[in-house]
């Protein structure tokens, strides 16, 4: 009986044994099932960063070239800005000429009303009767 018994016994250790590692390497394929689906997801992830990537650089090669443009761009409109403030500058100067100007005519011919009160009237006199003179077709 001994015999029986010890071989029972062994047989349900080495059953035990076997369904203790069937069930350990089942789990060993979960976890390794699940480690490569996460594989597969962090790959998949890594492929969508590395296309992201690229296109960041697309999108900041093209904004670098922009900025250059509108750098070129900002440095020909200061240009044109001073050459329009040049010539305002000068258009100011002129405009101050002017009227200094007509204010030194203005005293020049104040002073000639006062010297010859009448001779202005005496001059508007004549061009309107010359005006008319040409209007009715008259000859002098």
């Amino acid at each position: 009986m001994f015999g029986i018994k010890s071989t029972l016994i062994t047989a349900g250790i080495g059953i035990t044994a076997v369904a203790g590692v069937a069930f350990l390497w089942k789990a060993e394929e979960l976890k390794a099932a699940k480690l490569e689906t996460q594989l597969e997801m962090i790959r998949t992830e890594l492929v969508q960063s590395e296309s992201n990537n690229l296109s960041l650089k697309t999108q900041l090669t093209k904004q670098n070239k922009d900025i250059a443009r509108l750098q070129t761009l900002a440095e020909v409109n200061q240009e044109k800005i001073n050459e329009l403030e040049n010539d305002r500058d000068d258009a100011r100067e002129e405009t101050a000429k002017a009227i200094d100007q007509i204010n030194q005519l203005r005293a020049k011919e104040l002073e000639l009303a006062r010297q010859k009160p009448f001779a202005r009237g005496n001059l508007a006199h004549k061009r309107l009767s010359d005006s008319m003179q040409r209007i009715a077709g008259a000859q002098d």
